[in-house]
């Protein structure tokens, strides 16, 4: 397993508060986190790593020695996902963006979201791969753009010429 331990004090504070145990909150949300497909990572104000789940980690070939408080730019060597968490912290605003990782040859849909309250406290990001709805897109249009509407276009006008004359010699 990884050192990038579920931050969940820190996280605890970004949303509303249950009635529930802290304990049994920290082990639904570490559950979620760590059984979800898409990559989730938690970016503190400085721009230092908190948190990375499972799929982020596999999705950005991060090392499993990795440490909270490491620079998100040498943890994940992507500037495109560096640049995406400076947007948020800046803006204080969702920002979405695709990135493509070409070591692994895959399109990743990243959103980095601040966490509640001010924008400096840090930024969530969930990574999404894309590649194959990507690939599927590419496949369609290709498809759309091969198929050769005029030996229809021009039987469709022969019909509707025989159905014209039709209708006049009744008239």
């Amino acid at each position: 397993t990884s050192d990038l331990r579920l931050p969940t004090e820190s996280l605890r504070h970004a949303g509303p508060r249950n009635e529930a145990p802290p304990s049994s909150d920290s082990a639904l949300l570490g559950t979620v986190l760590e059984t979800m497909i898409e990559g989730v990572m938690v970016v503190d104000g400085r721009e230092q790593l908190v948190y990375a789940n499972p799929a982020a980690r596999t999705l950005l070939e991060m090392s499993d020695r990795i440490v909270p408080g490491r620079p998100l730019l040498e943890a994940v060597r992507s500037p495109g996902i560096e640049a995406a968490v400076q947007i948020a912290l800046a803006t204080g605003r969702m920002h979405r963006s695709e990135l493509y990782l070409p070591r692994k040859e895959r399109t990743v849909a990243l959103t980095a979201s601040p966490l509640a309250g001010s924008a400096a406290s840090g930024v969530v990001l969930v990574l999404q791969d894309v590649t194959e709805l990507r690939r599927l897109e590419r496949v369609r249009r290709e498809f759309v753009s091969n198929i050769d509407l005029a030996p229809t276009f021009t039987e469709l006008a022969g019909v509707g010429d025989g159905v014209l004359d039709s209708l006049r010699e009744r008239l």
